[in-house]
């Protein structure tokens, strides 16, 4: 058997109303191939999601903007170092 291993970066948010957190969000981004993300939600408060939907889809929206961002700032980094490898090779 071989131990086969992997590096993410993860990214982690909530939405927060009177102090209370009643949505999380995750995106994990493979810093192999940056590529292959994966985002989830996970409702903490199910009735405060409902009774605070639009600030919730809001808080949503700006955190996958913001996973997005970090996974296109990852390719680009990959393809210059992998531009830069092949230049020297």
């Amino acid at each position: 058997m071989a131990l086969t291993t992997t590096k993410n970066i993860t990214i982690t948010g909530t939405c927060t109303v009177d102090d209370t957190v009643i949505e999380r969000y995750t995106a994990v981004i493979s810093q192999s191939d940056p590529s292959n993300m994966s985002l989830s939600q996970t409702q903490v408060k199910k009735t405060l999601v409902k009774e605070n939907i639009d600030t919730c889809r809001a808080d949503r929206a700006e955190f996958e903007d913001l996973a997005y961002s970090v996974q296109d700032e990852m390719i680009t980094e990959a393809g210059t170092t992998e531009g830069t490898s092949e230049e020297a090779e």
